[in-house]
């Protein structure tokens, strides 16, 4: 009897072990997974910082012409002081959303709004797919759609399957994204126009490291499936006949108050 029992105690031992390598495993994934969602971030922030910056230094330099030209009067040189006022407006609005992007600090989970958040993350990915020459068509709620959980992750597992179909679709290409309730779930789809999904591959497409191209790592939709369970959801594909695939992510609504 004894000896049963320390054999039960190391097989419990050895699968207690397991999964907190799975947990470990699927961490470490996450955290890849994010660092390359923020690097993309990064660069639409940057890049929408520089519009403003640039025009702080062409008014700077006028208005530090306009100082030496005596033909100039007082009227004119405030015209400059006036427009460098209005670029430091649009910077001081720009740099929380900046500086907001978040890192790997613990977040508890709270009621959001699925509708302000996806807006949030359109404008993000505005810099993205203007660069790919793709337009993203959205068909939004007018009211709240709220869910509960950790933001950073939810924006994150939206983001990572967006920023996919960024990449997959083709030049002039159209994507989809819809936000609509069924039942007690919120229901986010995203629509593509790339080659689609073989059917010979799909069933292992949300595998870790499983990808078709060369310069990817393979860690995006395991990751987002990892993070959409972790919030109670699910994520489907739906390959299109025409080519192209629809990702839908079921995330469960919260109780009304």
């Amino acid at each position: 009897m004894d000896e049963m029992r320390k054999k039960t105690c190391r097989e419990t031992s050895e699968g207690d072990r397991k999964g907190t390598a799975a947990d470990r495993l699927d961490e470490d994934l996450r955290v890849a997974n994010l660092a390359r969602t923020q690097a993309v971030l990064w660069r639409a922030s940057l890049h929408r910082l520089r519009g403003p910056l640039n025009t702080l230094n062409l008014e700077l330099d006028l208005l530090s012409h306009s100082l030496r030209d005596e033909r100039l009067g007082a009227e004119e040189r405030l015209e400059h002081v006036e427009r460098i006022r209005k670029e430091l407006r649009r910077l001081d609005e720009m740099l929380p959303a900046a500086l907001s992007i978040r890192g790997l600090e613990p977040e508890a989970r709270e009621p959001h709004d699925l509708v302000r958040l996806v807006h949030d993350l359109l404008d993000e990915c505005r810099h993205e797919s203007l660069v790919r020459g793709v337009r993203i068509e959205r068909e939004l709620p007018s009211g709240p759609v709220v869910v509960t959980g950790r933001r950073s992750r939810l924006a994150q597992a939206i983001l990572n399957v967006l920023l996919n179909a960024c990449e997959v679709t083709r030049e002039g290409g159209r994507i989809g994204l819809e936000l609509h309730t069924e039942k007690s779930q919120a229901v986010v789809s995203i629509e593509d126009e790339g080659p689609g999904i073989p059917e010979s591959i799909a069933p292992q497409i949300f595998d870790a490291h499983f990808t078709t191209r060369d310069d990817h790592s393979g860690i995006g939709l395991h990751v987002t499936r990892h993070l959409v369970e972790e919030h109670g959801g699910r994520i489907a594909l739906q390959p299109l006949p025409s080519g192209g695939t629809i990702v839908e992510i079921f995330l469960p609504l919260s109780p009304r108050a």
